[in-house]
């Protein structure tokens, strides 16, 4: 007697594996379309910073000397390099990374290591991108469809307030407009950046005059983490 090892598999089980399969890819490709949006935008991130009281002056390092004491109607601004909070940098760059969001294109590790400070540059940074610096400042360059891009970032900055000042009054991602273009200024992680548009024709095109479209710019920036820190 010869038996038959595999039974023809009924209409109704070929459709329901058809129909939980479905459901398993929907699932995957939701979980994957949700993730790549899981990733805070720049303006986001500036717009949830708390960034507490003024530090204390010796947790600061002064980069110049005064060269002259101040008068009793002006009070001198020195040059301090303020701490960086590494912890929230690293977060944001981890959420990047999960999300998939990385520079396309490959960045000088020479560049890269001289660094150490948060270094926020375009997610879709273009071959021709160029990124320097060292130590506390970096500058990012670019070039694209109608217009450069430039980002320059530093962690020194003109100490105003005495340590104990009440909260500095947040002010968030300020977006203007110049002669060139649209320029946006903003302090992220303790560190200052500033990100420039300059337009090939400024009149003409409609980029260059619209402060969503400098907005979008930014928020189309990723976080990465200097190798010097």
């Amino acid at each position: 007697m010869v038996f038959n090892l595999f039974r023809p598999a009924r209409p109704l089980s070929v459709l329901v594996a058809f129909v939980v399969a479905l459901l398993l890819a929907v699932l995957f490709f939701s979980n994957n379309s949700a993730l790549a949006q899981s990733a805070p935008t720049i303006s986001q991130l500036v717009a949830a910073e708390n960034r507490g009281q003024a530090p204390e002056i010796g947790k600061t390092q002064t980069v110049t000397k005064q060269l002259a004491a101040p008068s009793r109607d002006f009070r001198q601004a020195r040059q301090v390099r303020v701490p960086i909070d590494w912890a929230a940098a690293q977060k944001a760059t981890a959420a990047y990374q999960r999300a998939g969001r990385m520079p396309k294109a490959a960045l000088a590790q020479t560049s890269m290591n001289e660094i150490a400070m948060p270094i926020i540059i375009p997610e879709k940074m273009p071959t021709n991108g160029q990124v320097f610096g060292k130590d506390y400042y970096y500058h990012a360059i670019s070039r694209h469809d109608g217009y450069s891009v430039s980002v320059h970032g530093t962690c020194v900055l003109s100490e105003i307030r005495s340590s104990g000042d009440q909260k500095a009054a947040s002010e968030g991602m300020q977006i203007f407009q110049t002669e060139d273009g649209m320029a946006a200024s903003f302090s992220l992680f303790g560190a200052a950046y500033s990100v420039m548009m300059v337009c090939d024709n400024p009149a003409g095109d409609s980029r260059c005059k619209s402060p969503a479209f400098m907005k979008k710019l930014v928020d189309g920036m990723v976080v990465q983490i200097g190798a010097g820190k």
